[in-house]
């Protein structure tokens, strides 16, 4: 099983040049394992603008709890794309070339991150970008790393995806015929940062097969991020969300930012909270997310695709109706979600 792992692991850390290290270990992946499926995604963007390094300053960032900490403030006065409501400030920061750009959504001081983040929908986020008008932008925000592992069961099981999950009722045609072979680990890796130059972002799933038990005016508006807010990296013309975040504010080490989740969301440990990647969002959002607390994913780029079997059970072509219906709504959902 080591030899396996380190191959594993060695695939994910050649894509995701050195971003992602480790996705499975021994204890995961066992005897009892009879196939890993293993997805990734990176990403490097350059700003259209460069930050000028001689710009950033420490400077204090306001957390929803206590204290204010000091950060790595980050400046550039931008001619870009801007929109405000009573909700929040929504501002695009464009990266060079591809109609790629990260959108930052900047919560009014009188909204928490959570009341913003509980009403985020495909029509919110399709509101703001139709909103948006050009002008200029005096943007301010953090240099900062994020990164998050996430246990996927629990998400796609609110999904209603439930028996794939359960030995002796999961069905996997076309994969494999065996009724006690099922999904015994699903787990997202993420991890996303921006500096003066741009972006860089990675992201992994992992997918274990078990069988049995196991484990525009002319004055410019000022955007300043002294406080949490939500980030959206994607593709401009094409409507695609490729990563999606949130940024609470800097970790006490580099170990808080990586945690599992937690039914409350709150840090495992004392100290200003660190900032998480937002969970994945399941079979309808865009696909790769980084936390509880902050999300990257990859979207859907086309129909979904069910495994072929030459002779289908009646129970198969009922799945395979019913994955595609699933993709096709999926489709639909999110049609409306562009980022032009």
């Amino acid at each position: 099983m080591d030899e396996s792992c380190a191959r594993i692991n060695q695939f994910v850390a050649e894509r995701t040049r050195g971003k992602i290290t480790s996705v499975v270990d021994p204890e995961t992946v066992t005897e009892a394992t009879r196939l890993v499926l293993a997805n990734v995604l990176y990403f490097l963007g350059a700003w259209e603008h460069r930050f000028r390094e001689g710009d950033t300053k420490a400077e204090p960032f306001h957390p929803e709890a206590g204290k204010a900490v000091s950060v790595p403030m980050m400046h550039k006065e931008l001619d870009t794309r801007y929109h405000e409501d009573d909700v929040a400030q929504v501002a695009m920061v464009p990266y060079q070339g591809s109609g790629l750009a990260m959108v930052l959504v900047l919560p009014r001081r009188s909204r928490t991150l959570r009341s913003v983040e509980e009403g985020l929908s495909p029509a919110q986020v399709s509101e703001w970008l139709r909103g948006m008008e050009r002008r200029g932008v005096d943007v301010a925000i953090p240099r900062f790393e994020v990164s998050s592992e996430v246990n996927l069961i629990p998400l796609l099981r609110t999904q209603g995806i439930k028996r794939v999950f359960t030995p002796g009722s999961a069905e996997l045609p076309g994969v494999c015929d065996d009724p006690e072979t099922f999904v015994g680990l699903a787990s997202h890796h993420a991890t996303l940062g921006i500096t003066e130059g741009g972006t860089e972002a990675a992201a992994a799933t992992v997918y274990k097969m078990t069988k049995g038990l196991d484990d525009a005016p002319p004055e410019v508006v000022a955007f300043r991020a002294d406080r949490p807010f939500l980030f959206i990296v994607g593709d401009v013309e094409r409507g695609t969300v490729l990563f999606m975040g949130r940024y609470a504010g800097p970790a006490i080490d580099p170990g808080q930012m990586r945690r599992s989740i937690g039914a409350s969301g709150a840090p495992a440990t004392a100290g200003p909270t660190p900032s998480a990647p937002l969970l994945p969002s399941g079979c309808r959002p865009p696909a790769c997310t980084l936390d509880s607390q902050t999300t990257v994913g990859r979207a859907c780029s086309g129909e979904p695709t069910w495994p072929r079997c030459a002779n289908p059970s009646a129970s198969h072509m009922r799945a395979r109706e019913d994955f595609h219906a699933a993709g096709r709504q999926q489709m639909r959902d999110w049609a409306d979600w562009r980022m032009g």
